[in-house]
Formats: structure tokens, sequence, C-alpha cells
């Protein structure tokens, strides 16, 4: 019961963070490059027992939410869902089913701090890049997705492992 209540609090507390307070953050110059998108917090760290079809209808409803405060028309959505789809065959890259207890909280503390990133990094990547090849969608502006892609989720990345460690204590 308790994990359910920690999995509705994190879908909220993911929504509130990224509509109310990262979108109304102003980093001056920056601003274009800097777009931390916090929301994939949800969808990465929900239990490994999370049955696939309740993974994407849980990324899709989210996602549809975060397009609908901001009117990008499935931007959001499309790049949950991709990230849904994808990450279980990034969790059986990274940890053998043998090597981890599905029941168990999923966190940097659990199955340690370099896999912990590891997993981060790539779950975040792989959103990233879906999501800006989908926002300028054209070969010409390669470079500028890869550049917006490797900014945000480091700042993503950095956000993750900060509600990690908070949340540990």
């Amino acid at each position: 019961m308790v994990i359910y209540l920690q999995n509705i609090f994190r879908f909220f507390l993911a929504l509130f963070v990224q509509l109310l307070v990262i979108n109304w953050v102003d980093f001056g110059s920056a601003s274009p490059y800097i777009y931390p998108l916090f929301y994939v917090i949800f969808i990465i760290l929900l239990p490994l027992s999370t049955p696939r079809p309740l993974l994407i209808f849980l990324a899709f409803l989210q996602g549809i939410i975060i397009d609908a405060f901001m009117s990008t028309g499935g931007l959001h959505a499309s790049s949950l869902l991709t990230l849904a789809l994808l990450r279980p065959s990034i969790l059986r890259f990274l940890a053998p089913r043998e090597d981890i207890d599905i029941n168990r909280p999923f966190n940097s503390k659990y199955i340690g701090f370099r896999r912990f990133v590891t997993y981060l990094s790539l779950c975040i990547l792989i959103q990233h890049f879906w999501f800006f090849s989908v926002e300028f969608f054209k070969f010409s502006e390669l470079h500028i997705i890869i550049w917006k892609t490797l900014t945000n989720s480091f700042f993503t990345l950095l956000l993750i492992l900060i509600y990690d460690f908070v949340s540990q204590k």
C-alpha cells in the first residue's frame, strides 16, 4: 500500500514541479538551452513489477496532461511513451532479472549509485533525444537536437539525483 502512495505522490510531484516551477523559471540568456524535463522521474522510478500495459497507460496519461497544460500537441506524450516502451529493455541490459528484487524500491541506495546513474542517463537521453527530434523534426537541425539533448539531460539528471538524495533521508 505504501508503494502505491509513494508513486501517486511522485506522479503529482512530477507534474507540479514541471508545470508550476520549472516552466516558470527564467534562466536568462540560457533559457533556450536549459529546459529540464523533470516529469520523466515518474516513469523512470516506477516499480519494476509494474505491468507493461499499465506503464504505457501511465506514461500516456502523464504526457497528455503536460501536453494539455503546455499546448504542445502530443510532444510530451510521445516522448514518455517512447521511454515507457524502451524502459524494460534498458533494465534488462543494465540489470539481469535475478540480480534485482522487483518488490524493493528502485533507487541509488538499493541498486548502487553507478548503476542507478547509468540507468537514469540512458533513460533521460533517450527521452530527451526523442522529444527534441520531434520538436525540431529536421535533419538539418541535428546539431541543435544533440546540444539540447545533452544540456537538458544533464540538468534533468541533476534534479533527479537531488530528489533521490533527499527522498532517502
